[in-house]
């Protein structure tokens, strides 16, 4: 199997019009209607040009709609668009992972949408990970992800356990992981714009890291045409400027104080 795209993201923040206003000063916003309810315990809009769906929950102390908690914010869920979803979902079986859910937004009351297949987030070092499916050709809450969001950062203990992992489950492969010292840690991206990381020392900022928060999606580097634009943009949001620098592949970039964004941390990258 390989799938086509990331389709989407889950974000749990504790602010939503604050977030919302974020991302549309960032790369612009269009927003669908808030919607949720009490048995979801979250407030939630779908960030149509971003792909995400962003949720603020109602009551951080009980856990929200897949039974995450209600008070770790950040991203939880990564779907990976495929063309036949009930086609896909042996595949994932077939590594292990098992089956939370199908379901569609038809069957929630959003119309012919998407459907979607949500797996056990254990098997997946803790990233609600989930295979979609789009119905329409015509989907206006379709987004082509890396136009804005140019990949995902995932910190774990054992790299070639979820390179493994990843590349079986998408098709995509990953290059050689390589060393970035300032970390002291190694890390691959592949083309869908899934980076994993993993430190190679209890001194490694990765591993703290690991440490407080467990396994799971760290950084989210959004696109920008011009990078000191974008950095001016940030600040005067309120994001504080921790460092410039370069990808791994020579990109220039820059990153702002997780302080700022509920504990992840955003990254501006210049294509």
């Amino acid at each position: 199997m390989r799938v086509e795209a990331i389709d989407h993201l889950h974000l749990l923040v504790p602010d939503l019009e604050k977030t919302k206003a974020l991302f549309t000063a960032l790369i612009g916003g269009e927003y669908t209607e808030s919607y949720g309810s009490e048995d979801w315990n979250v407030w939630s809009v779908w960030y149509t040009r971003g792909g995400m769906e962003i949720m603020q929950p109602r009551d951080p102390s009980r856990p929200i709609v897949g039974g995450h908690r209600g008070d770790r914010m950040g991203i939880f869920g990564m779907a990976f668009r495929v063309a036949d979803l009930d086609a896909a979902i042996p595949g994932a079986q077939a590594l292990g992972l098992k089956v939370r859910s199908r379901m569609g937004s038809e069957e929630v009351g959003f119309g012919k949408w998407i459907v979607q297949a949500q797996f056990e987030a254990r098997d997946t070092m803790g990233l609600s990970i989930e295979l979609a499916q789009r119905q329409r050709p015509d989907d206006p809450l379709y987004s082509a992800f890396r136009e804005l969001i140019d990949h995902v950062e995932l910190y774990v203990q054992d790299l070639p356990r979820a390179v493994g992992l990843f590349s079986a489950l998408t098709g995509w492969e990953f290059p050689k992981p390589i060393r970035i010292d300032e970390l002291e840690a190694i890390t691959t991206m592949n083309g869908l714009g899934v980076k994993i990381t993993q430190p190679l020392s209890a001194a490694s900022p990765v591993a703290a890291s690991l440490a407080s928060r467990g396994e799971g999606i760290r950084t989210l580097a959004l696109t920008t045409p011009d990078l000191e634009a974008g950095i001016a943009k940030a600040r005067a949001a309120g994001l504080r400027l921790m460092g410039q620098g370069e990808e791994t592949d020579s990109r220039r970039c820059a990153w702002f104080d997780p302080e700022d964004t509920f504990g992840l941390k955003l990254k501006l990258v210049e294509p």
